[in-house]
């Protein structure tokens, strides 16, 4: 029996969960969909699609739209055997709960079932807040008279920096950020600073109206911290999912 089991075991993650079996990862930012989806798919040998990236095929598109017809896309048989990482918003757009309504291996990651504790996890760990302290600071930084740069360079990044802290799109190199603003947070600026449109909008996607989007996809809750406050682990969540499966 023992040794069935193993060979039982085996067996599902061999399957290949498609069509309408296929798995799906929902949840809010940064609460971990793009770790576990990577990891599942390892398990269970099947690959990953990422809604928020699509291998540029439509993401560059960032209206409402756009990302609808990101989903559309994901949808289609050409990502037929992939897990889905739905990202942290594409479920609120108009329409997109019908088209997955009838999947049956939707999973919801959220931090905790105590919702006040779900949202301080999740506003300690916001890459959205994270982003609107660096900017500003990086403006700080620009229109300092201790800033590095010439006078003519400031005032082209000023304006680029404004129009990012005005929730608009963006870049920076790393060679165009202020030492202080390096200095501050040179781990998050080495790679520069970039910006989607209405990036601001994501900054909290876990408001109790989302919270209940979520919900009402599916019984399959998967709590991602302790009562304590602390991250599970990979594997613990996982094997989880992996249980629940259909």
């Amino acid at each position: 029996m023992k040794y069935l089991k193993k060979f039982e075991l085996f067996e599902k993650k061999e399957e290949k969960y498609t069509g309408k079996n296929r798995i799906i990862l929902l949840g809010p930012p940064t609460v971990g969909k793009s770790t576990i989806s990577k990891e599942l798919g390892k398990q269970l040998g099947l690959k990953v699609l990422c809604l928020d990236i699509v291998n540029g095929e439509v993401i560059k598109d960032y209206s409402d739209k756009g990302r609808i017809k990101t989903v559309e896309l994901a949808l289609t048989d050409k990502y037929n055997d992939y897990i889905l990482d739905f990202g942290g918003g594409h479920l609120y757009f108009e329409g997109v709960k019908d088209m997955i309504k009838d999947y049956k291996n939707i999973f919801v990651l959220i931090p905790s079932e105590d919702y006040e504790l779900s949202d301080k996890i999740l506003r300690e760990n916001s890459r959205v807040v994270e982003m609107k302290m660096m900017i500003e600071h990086i403006l700080k930084s620009l229109e300092s008279d201790a800033c590095e740069f010439s006078d003519d360079k400031k005032e082209m990044l000023i304006k680029i920096a404004k129009k990012i802290c005005d929730g608009g799109k963006g870049e920076l190199k790393a060679n165009e950020i202020p030492k202080a603003s390096m200095d501050k947070f040179r781990e998050s600026l080495e790679g520069g600073f970039a910006s989607v449109p209405n990036w601001q909008r994501y900054v909290n996607l876990y408001t109790k109206k989302h919270d209940k989007i979520n919900r009402s996809m599916t019984d399959n809750i998967i709590e991602v911290f302790t009562e304590k406050g602390n991250r599970r682990s990979k594997s613990s969540i996982v094997n989880e999912i992996i249980k629940k499966l259909k």
